[in-house]
């Protein structure tokens, strides 16, 4: 038996080029994410916007916000869970939606956290996705050796 067999769990290694993609891509899903919730939690039987203007907006003040937020936190907890050898998408997704809901409490805006935090989960998972997901995802799925 070779060594990765007797310590248990085998990762393959990590592409810096697939984590520089899931930077630059996943904070892209929060515009999307903050007006589809949003729009489910106040829906209106006429749009004040049409869709793509909305999204135009949400975009527009939402994604500096979203890429400021990864560098100054996300990156550093990249960095933290990647040297604990963490891959958990529980803990991926939890740790996004803690990121997401700063904006909200550094606007004061409690009734916004829920949406924050469903943005972040949500880029956090496609973070995730992009740098680990290989078809089985490494979540407990046996795969023939």
């Amino acid at each position: 038996m070779n060594d990765r067999k007797k310590q248990g769990k085998s990762h393959s290694p990590i592409s810096n080029r697939r984590v520089i993609v899931a930077f630059a891509v996943a904070p892209l899903a929060s515009p999307f994410v903050l007006l589809g919730v949003d729009s489910a939690m106040h829906p209106t039987s006429d749009a004040r916007l049409p869709v793509i203007s909305a999204l135009a907006i949400v975009a527009l003040l939402g994604l500096p916000v979203a890429y400021l937020a990864e560098i100054l936190i996300g990156l550093p907890m990249w960095k933290l869970l990647s040297a604990l050898g963490i891959r958990s998408l529980f803990v991926f997704g939890l740790t996004g939606a803690a990121i997401g809901t700063l904006p909200a409490l550094l606007r004061g805006d409690a009734l916004a956290i829920p949406l924050f935090a469903i943005a972040g989960a949500v880029s956090a998972v496609i973070f995730w996705a992009i740098v680990f997901y290989e078809g089985n995802a490494d979540q407990g799925i046996k795969t023939s050796e």
